[in-house]
């Protein structure tokens, strides 16, 4: 049987949990906290990639998930403790960039308005972000497909939204 969560209320104090991933053509996030001792989400976000962004590493395309999401959800993790996890590992080291240059340096900058403690999750276990990328048929409903990514903007922008 499929579950479907249930949108917690915020609770403007407590601190933030959000998950990013990002594909070849799309990001998506996740924002949720604790309630009551259980991961609860409070809001989801998710966009295409313009075609200069399509044409990002991989690192650039987190980034990108990561920035843009926090700037969706600026009021609610505005002054309050979040914690970023990210399956991708190598974004651990942002503190630690010399002297970052261009739109490097401004999505360090925007990361510098939040109080931030990025942790790692291995892909494995990240799969709250990342399922709302991957899109099932209605004859797949609850079964997993052996493919299930989108290879183009264009399969994306065509998934009828349920």
């Amino acid at each position: 049987m499929l579950e479907v969560p249930t949108l917690a209320f915020p609770c403007p104090h407590r601190p933030c949990i959000l998950d990013t991933y990002s594909s070849d053509v799309a990001y998506v996030s996740v924002l949720s906290q604790l309630v009551a001792d259980e991961e609860r989400p409070i809001a989801f976000f998710s966009r295409v990639m313009s075609p200069t962004q399509l044409n990002y590493c991989s690192t650039r395309k987190e980034l990108l998930a990561v920035t843009a999401s926090l700037q969706h959800f600026g009021h609610y993790v505005l002054n309050i403790p979040v914690i970023l996890r990210t399956y991708h590992h190598i974004l651990k080291w942002l503190h630690t960039f010399k002297k970052p240059e261009g739109i490097l340096a401004r999505w360090i900058e925007t990361l510098s308005e939040f109080e931030i403690t990025i942790q790692h999750r291995p892909g494995r276990v990240h799969s709250n972000a990342d399922d709302l990328y991957r899109q099932n048929c209605k004859q797949c409903w609850g079964k997993s497909q052996k493919n299930s990514s989108l290879t183009s903007c264009n399969e994306l922008r065509s998934v009828p939204v349920p």
